[in-house]
């Protein structure tokens, strides 16, 4: 039996068995749609920005701080 596929209602599952089970395949479908969700919000953000030049990118003022911490990486 596969995971999220329950077997036809039976005597050997209660009611309440069967809430639980499908219960929690529901919230790992919402997880996915809020993870979607959010992986889309930051695309949107990324695609929104301007390409910078290299003068531009150097010329920020946080430029030594970015290189210090690949540095370090």
């Amino acid at each position: 039996m596969k995971r999220g596929y329950g077997e036809p209602p039976s005597a050997s599952y209660s009611s309440s068995q069967l809430k639980r089970k499908w219960n929690s395949f529901d919230e790992s479908s919402s997880f996915a749609d809020e993870s979607t969700r959010k992986a889309r919000k930051v695309a949107d953000h990324y695609s929104a920005r301007s390409n910078q030049t290299l003068e531009e990118r150097e010329a920020s003022p946080i430029i030594h701080l970015k290189k210090l911490n690949n540095w370090v990486r």
